[in-house]
């Protein structure tokens, strides 16, 4: 017998978690970049029965032009998108608002970007999850990292 794979593992736990909570579960999967998050989940659709909104913090990166602006205001380091502070988290936490709160009618357009042209693809191009799902599921290589209490106030490393 094979081992399980990831998909097969995340959907498990989903079904053990929704099983135990009388609550919408939002999940965060975190891991490096290129190691398969993102297949992952794509399979998991694929062989889960539930509702799955799926949501790539590497979608939420700022606009092109929100990061320039940061990099002349800020520091350069804003022009490229990864850095901490270059990714959008009022749009985050609107569109997990939007999820936890829909009901059946409810279309909650969820953010897509294009790392080719390095901006966010237009709102037209973009996925809508319709009603409310069972988990909400959010992967990337940062998801959970906590920031240190004084990193607002803390002064740079370096130039």
């Amino acid at each position: 017998m094979y081992p399980l794979t990831l998909a097969e593992c995340l959907s498990n736990a989903i079904d053990q978690i929704c099983e135990a909570y009388d609550t919408m579960p939002i999940i965060g999967l975190s891991g490096p970049q290129g190691v398969g998050k993102t297949t992952a989940l794509s399979a998991l659709n694929r062989i889960n029965s539930k509702r799955i909104a799926t949501l790539g913090i590497d979608d939420f990166y700022l606009t092109k032009a929100e990061r320039i602006t940061l990099a002349k205001s800020v520091s350069p380091l804003f022009k490229t998108r990864g850095p901490a502070g270059t990714h959008d988290l009022n749009l985050i936490e609107k569109t997990l608002e939007s999820l936890v709160s829909a009901k059946p009618n409810t279309r909650t357009p969820l953010v897509s970007f294009d790392k080719v042209t390095d901006d966010r693809r237009p709102e037209s191009d973009w996925f809508v999850f319709e009603g409310k799902p069972d988990v909400i599921l959010l992967e990337g290589w940062l998801v959970g990292a906590i920031a240190p209490e004084d990193f607002s106030d803390s002064e740079p490393m370096n130039d």
